[in-house]
């Protein structure tokens, strides 16, 4: 009766730390990038703020070599989120994109998010994607001549 008991609780306790683990905690706790900390870095590289959008996992396997497809034992401590930076550069005529991977360690709860960034090149962009982000920004006079 005692080892049923025992059982019934390692189960228990399984369930709860599973779904506390892949639903709760990255539901509510998952690294952010909040938009001025965005500005400030485009701000460095001499380009100004245009948007920050969120990218999957499959997306960033393309620029980020530290990622893996499917399950890791990495993914048991850690949680990562994935952004994409675009800034207008200093002559407003090129784009420059940023993607960001935030890495937050699960049982260190007063640690700092580690950063990375991958730039992408500029003969990388794509005219559609260009066209699409300068009539976003209202930035209409100048998508041609980037083209």
């Amino acid at each position: 009766m005692i080892g049923f008991l025992i059982l019934v609780f390692l189960f228990l306790f399984l369930v709860w730390f599973l779904l506390s683990k892949f639903i709760f905690y990255p539901l509510f706790f998952k690294p952010k990038y909040f938009i001025d900390d965005a500005k400030a870095f485009l701000e460095e590289k001499d380009c100004s703020f245009l948007a920050i959008t969120t990218v999957s996992k499959s997306k960033a396997l393309a620029y980020f070599s530290n990622l893996k497809k499917g399950f890791s034992i990495d993914d048991l401590i850690k949680v990562r989120s994935h952004f994409k930076l675009i800034g207008l550069a200093a002559d407003e005529s090129s784009l420059e994109v940023f993607y960001v991977q935030i890495t937050k360690y699960l049982g260190l709860p007063f640690s700092k998010n580690q950063m990375k960034f991958n730039r992408k090149k500029s003969s990388e962009i794509s005219a559609e994607e260009k066209r699409t982000v300068f009539a976003k920004a209202g930035i209409f006079y100048k998508s041609m001549s980037c083209l």
